[in-house]
């Protein structure tokens, strides 16, 4: 009898001995955020660990979260990205851009947060989006919140004609010269200089693509009535006497008179 409780005394000891020595657990390392990104002239395509398909537009940036997959799938934009969403009920997938957080609810969606457009813009081509600070999105909504935090939901869109990017083609609708070259900036790396700082304001409608800077940006000059002038590499946008415009966009004319 006793020197089986002296041998069950003697292992008790040698455990505590052990377990007291053995070094604590160690916790397991994050894996490291990923990130891709485009510069100026640049697209990309890529997939995610769960089959996602992402898109990005010249100059912009998406991070992957560090724990994507795990309990939910996140991702980081600064810029233009386009969406085609492996819908996981369980695992819902979240752009987080500016202020925005725009969530999947079985869909394919684009998300636009350039810093100069002072706003984050959704627009749903199938499915339908839960966007913070406007609502729910369905197929043909765009969804609109601006810095301030005034927000907008357009329903029934034509949204192709806003994702003609996907193609290389930029289609604008009385768009400001200014935001028509800080597109072709983007697209082509070229920056456009203006005269005449007015000259920004004048709306521009057409088709522009990504195949030719000079194409592009001749059928703006024609279009608009200036002239274009390249001095050692500087391109500037300048008036011709009796054809440029008024520098006043539509509606600032019609409040004008």
């Amino acid at each position: 009898m006793y020197p089986t409780l002296a041998a069950v005394l003697v292992a008790a000891v040698v455990f505590r001995v052990m377990h007291h020595d053995a070094p604590a657990a160690q916790p397991q390392p994050q894996p490291p955020e990923e990130t891709f990104a485009t510069a100026n002239r640049e697209r990309a395509e890529l997939r995610l660990s769960d089959g996602t398909r992402i898109r990005l537009a010249p100059a912009s940036h998406i991070r992957v979260a560090a724990d994507f997959g795990d309990k939910e799938r996140g991702v980081y934009l600064d810029g233009q990205g386009y969406f085609e969403v492996a819908h996981d009920v369980d695992r819902p997938f979240t752009v987080y851009a500016g202020k925005t957080i725009a969530r999947d609810l079985g869909t394919e969606f684009a998300v636009r947060n350039y810093s100069e457009d002072r706003a984050v813009q959704v627009v749903v081509r199938k499915g339908a989006v839960a966007m913070s600070g406007v609502g729910r999105l369905d197929a043909g909504d765009v969804g609109r919140l601006e810095m301030d935090g005034t927000s907008s939901l357009t329903r029934g869109v034509a949204v192709d004609s806003l994702l003609t990017w996907l193609d290389g083609r930029l289609v604008f609708h009385d768009a400001p010269l200014a935001t028509v070259l800080a597109e072709l900036r983007r697209w082509h790396d070229v920056d456009v200089h203006l005269a005449d700082p007015a000259l920004g304001t004048l709306p521009f409608t057409g088709v522009l693509t990504d195949a030719s800077f000079r194409s592009s940006i001749s059928l703006v000059a024609a279009t608009l009535g200036l002239r274009v002038r390249n001095t050692r590499g500087r391109v500037t946008l300048d008036r011709i006497g009796g054809l440029t415009p008024s520098s006043l966009s539509p509606a600032t004319a019609h409040r004008a008179r």
